[in-house]
C-alpha cells in the first residue's frame, strides 16, 4: 500500500473525490459494496466516538448523506460514494 506524504492510499479501493467527502467503495463478492472512510479522514477527525448508520433496507443516493460520524474533534455526515441499499 503506497503512501502520500503520511497517508497510507489502498489500491484495491475506489475513491470518490465529490465534496471533499473522503470515502471509498470496495467491491465485495454477491454484489455487495464495501464503504469507508479514507485515512486522512480517519487521521484528521481524531478518535471515534460515535457512529450512526441509516437503517438496514434504506435506500441511498451518490452524494447523499447515509449516516453520522462523530470524533473527538468533529460531528458530521458522511456521504456515500455510490447509490444502492444499506445492507
Amino acid at each position: 500500500m503506497p503512501r502520500i506524504g503520511k497517508y497510507w492510499l489502498s489500491l484495491d479501493l475506489h475513491y470518490w473525490p465529490q465534496d471533499s467527502a473522503h470515502t471509498w467503495a470496495k467491491v465485495e463478492p454477491e454484489n455487495v459494496v464495501r464503504v469507508g472512510v479514507d485515512d486522512f479522514a480517519q487521521k484528521q477527525a481524531g478518535e471515534l466516538l460515535f457512529i450512526r448508520l441509516f437503517p438496514v433496507g434504506k435506500e441511498v443516493k451518490q452524494g447523499q448523506r447515509f449516516g453520522t460520524l462523530e470524533t473527538a474533534k468533529w460531528v458530521g455526515p458522511l456521504l456515500s460514494p455510490v447509490s444502492g441499499k444499506i445492507a
